[in-house]
């Protein structure tokens, strides 16, 4: 069915003041049945809420194949500017087509037998800055501090599951009901920009394998770990260059890929970004890690138009 856009519109619009009024009344069931309806279109579920663990919780846009006959499983963490598309037609307007439902119907293309799962952050800061905080331990200036012991990873398995439950409780729309039923769907993991710090706290906390049998399940079905063009504001520590850390990491035999552009990797003003992502490479390839990494645009002159398009590309 095609809706007009401005009905499109209007309908967003009324979904931001049902939101408002969530914060003050329980209607989250119904908040969560609006949603869905809004992004129907585009073959788009927003879970609203999602439990993690200790009371975190996350909304989550789901896109693709059912979970019941995926191949894949794959989860996505954004970067900056990356919200609802009726978030961002009132801030950053010129990024609207990154959006968190195309971007999942981008990346729904990009793994056609695959289910894919947009975890929202916590909070945007200014309504721009992505703030993972129920991953990742950031300052007060937002920027990241990665311990072993923040939960970060414990809180995707528990929201991994919730997930499922979900949707295997609900009629998940699906166009493919004739697919055959997948028991042990592969996990994909892939941050872009301001997501890879995510990523970096699920290596800081690989050690729970060996402490946690759900974390010891979750980590044997992931398949593949990309890191796209990652980057955060502050002066260090962008990508993992801890030899042990690394070697936990090589050790687990995940199929790794870093993808890089320009934007990144070759700002004057940030040059440790290059010099730590360079290292990150060479280490794991070292340490006998099947690691690929993969140059976007360098062509081309440095833009933030491009570090978008990674996604893409890769």
């Amino acid at each position: 069915m095609i809706i007009a856009t401005p009905i499109l519109f209007m309908l967003s619009v009324y979904l931001n003041l049902i939101g408002d009024l969530t914060k003050h009344f329980p209607v989250n069931g119904l908040k969560r049945i609006i949603s869905t309806m809004t992004t129907h279109q585009r073959h788009c579920q927003r879970l609203i809420g999602v439990q993690g663990s200790h009371k975190k919780m996350n909304d989550v846009v789901v896109a693709g194949k059912s979970v019941k006959t995926a191949k894949q499983h794959i989860f996505f963490f954004g970067g900056d500017v990356q919200d609802y598309e009726e978030k961002m037609h009132v801030c950053n307007a010129e990024y609207i087509q990154w959006n968190l439902e195309t971007t999942a119907q981008l990346l729904s293309e990009r793994f056609p037998d695959g289910m894919v799962m947009v975890v929202k952050p916590k909070n945007m800061y200014l309504n721009t800055f992505s703030m993972y905080t129920n991953f990742v331990d950031f300052t007060a200036d937002g920027i990241p501090t990665h311990r072993e012991d923040w939960g970060g990873l414990s809180h995707l398995v528990n929201l991994y599951a919730s997930v499922l439950k979900q949707l295997d409780s609900s009629n998940q729309d699906s166009n493919d009901s004739c697919d055959r039923e997948v028991s042990d769907p592969d996990i994909i993991l892939i941050g872009f920009s301001k997501g890879c710090v995510v990523l970096n706290q699920l290596v800081y906390e690989l050690h729970l394998a060996k402490i946690e049998e759900n974390v010891r399940q979750f980590l044997n079905s992931v398949k593949s770990i990309y890191w796209l063009d990652g980057g955060h504001n502050g002066g260090s520590n962008t990508w993992i260059t801890d030899r042990i850390l690394l070697k936990q990491l090589a050790d687990h035999k995940f199929q790794l890929f870093s993808h890089v552009t320009p934007y990144q990797v070759m700002d004057p003003m940030r040059a440790w970004l290059g010099k730590e992502q360079a290292e990150f490479v060479k280490e794991l390839k070292e340490l006998g890690a099947n690691i690929h990494n993969v140059e976007h645009n360098f062509d081309k002159k440095p833009s933030i138009e491009n570090h978008f398009d990674v996604l893409r590309q890769f």
